[in-house]
């Protein structure tokens, strides 16, 4: 078996573009955090809340400041996913460009994990009205409903 010449960014970029093209759910999430995650890291995410906003001409040009505040999510990362194949003459099939296939398959399959997984993760967490694990700015909440139903 011969593996002189073997260029593995091939195959990876293969399997990426494959993982990428087919994902559904991953793209609408936030990734702001990507850089700072590795295995068997938890990210801790700080929110900050939002200040209750005051109507300045009523309150005779004087408020009373809030003290800031803010709400913790803590984000586990704890997924590790692969895949292994045998290939008897690894040189002869990426000369002959003949893998494709089996990239194009091996990105779908960890697309399709990775979604399930996620979507699984989602609807575990889901209850009517939001309410369980989901962080919810409630004092948002509580002035939008406020404002939506007028003055008292």
């Amino acid at each position: 078996m011969a593996i002189d010449q073997f260029i593995p960014e091939i195959w990876s970029a293969g399997v990426t573009q494959s993982f990428i093209s087919r994902q559904v759910v991953i793209p609408t999430l936030n990734t702001l955090y990507q850089g700072d995650a590795s295995r068997g890291n938890q990210v801790h995410i700080i929110n900050a809340t939002t200040p209750t906003i005051v109507d300045y001409a009523a309150a005779s040009r004087s408020i009373t400041a809030e003290a800031l505040a803010d709400t913790e999510v803590n984000l586990l990362l704890n997924q590790e996913k692969a895949f292994s194949v045998f290939v008897d003459d690894i040189d002869k099939v990426q000369a002959a460009g003949t893998f494709n296939a089996w990239t194009d398959a091996a990105g779908k399959a960890l697309a399709e994990d990775a979604e399930e997984y996620l979507l699984t993760q989602m609807l575990a967490g889901a209850t009517n009205g939001n309410a369980g694990a989901v962080v919810v700015d409630t004092l948002r909440k509580q002035k939008m409903q406020s404002a939506q139903s007028g003055p008292k």
